[in-house]
């Protein structure tokens, strides 16, 4: 969201109808139904007879997306949380500049080397492959944390009490949750444009669409819309270790044991197989079922806003800022 102060009632709402649907936004509207159509091609791809339409969009669309209470408060969240993103996160996310400045410059001060001199092409395709990376990177290791320290799993604890998953599941996140996911992304991209203005000069941008880094508007806004999708979509076998699909994710919310700490990453699957977290979905969609057992009233605005921070102050108090925390008994029954 932009930086800039709100001009008034008029700009705020101006703002929230761009955030709704400019493609700019891999969580808008535009990518949310070009995700679809995706997946819908993935699903009729498997079907040897005709499927009537009145069917498919009923697949699609499912009514506990609507009505029942965690696709409820899935809908709460998101205007909760686009709200919260334009209003605040501009003032609490850190710059990338005030990272990528001084490790370029200590960088040049320590190797003092000329650059490599490449065309303009070439450093644009690299230097958006290696934003492409950084993101998924930061992604993994805020995601990772969130498993392992048990002051952050309390904040994250409200995106897995989803017990139906949709696309609008990528908005079940407390916001102090988002906050710190902004935050190790913003100093992964920050170490990473430093790395690239040392090494090819200032001019080291991506190709980009709307402002954004073109691969990961792209792969954010088809692939990872539908990371939250009720669709059991699972890429050919060789893609499996390089992408994760929708199946892959549905694994990672599962509350059976055998799917507990894997399938960390975002879009890409080669840090989870690089760290040793990456499950693999079998061909066929298992049972699964969703959600953190022991979480009273989880779909409440009590659960889902209030009670995180007190629960993490708890864990403060307890045990001080000594770092790990261990598992807390609730988040054993998740994945």
């Amino acid at each position: 969201m932009s930086q800039s102060p709100l001009s008034g009632p008029s700009d705020f709402l101006e703002r929230l109808l761009i955030a709704a649907l400019s493609p700019a936004y891999a969580t808008s509207i535009p990518w949310m139904f070009a995700a679809f159509c995706l997946a819908i091609v993935f699903t009729l791809r498997k079907r040897r007879a005709p499927v009537r339409v009145k069917v498919m969009l009923r697949a699609t669309l499912p009514r506990r997306l609507f009505s029942s209470p965690s696709g409820r408060a899935d809908w709460a969240m998101t205007l909760v949380n686009t709200i919260i993103a334009i209003l605040f996160f501009g003032l609490v996310t850190i710059p990338v500049a005030l990272i990528s400045r001084p490790v370029g410059e200590a960088l040049t001060h320590i190797f003092p080397q000329p650059r490599l001199a490449l065309s303009g092409s070439v450093v644009a395709v690299v230097a958006t492959v290696a934003f492409y990376l950084s993101y998924e990177l930061g992604y993994w290791i805020s995601h990772f944390s969130k498993h392992r320290f048990e002051f952050l799993w309390r904040f994250h604890t409200v995106h897995h009490t989803a017990e139906s998953l949709s696309p609008l599941t990528n908005f079940r996140i407390h916001p102090v949750d988002s906050i710190i996911t902004f935050n190790i992304l913003a100093i992964c991209n920050g170490i990473t444009a430093g790395l690239l203005a040392f090494t090819f000069g200032a001019a080291a941008s991506p190709y980009v669409i709307y402002g954004t880094n073109a691969l990961i508007l792209v792969m954010a806004g088809l692939l990872g819309t539908l990371q939250h999708s009720h669709f059991w979509i699972l890429f050919p076998r060789p893609l499996n270790r390089l992408l994760l699909s929708p199946a892959h994710h549905q694994l990672h919310h599962s509350i059976d044991p055998a799917h507990h700490n894997s399938n960390y990453g975002s879009t890409l699957a080669i840090f989870d197989w690089l760290f040793g977290t990456l499950t693999i979905p079998p061909q066929r969609r298992p049972k699964l079922s969703f959600g953190v057992q022991g979480v009273e009233r989880p779909h409440s605005a009590e659960a889902m806003l209030l009670r995180p921070l007190s629960e993490a102050a708890g864990t403060l108090a307890r045990q001080g800022d000594k770092g790990r925390a261990g598992m807390p008994a609730a988040q054993s029954e998740i994945a």
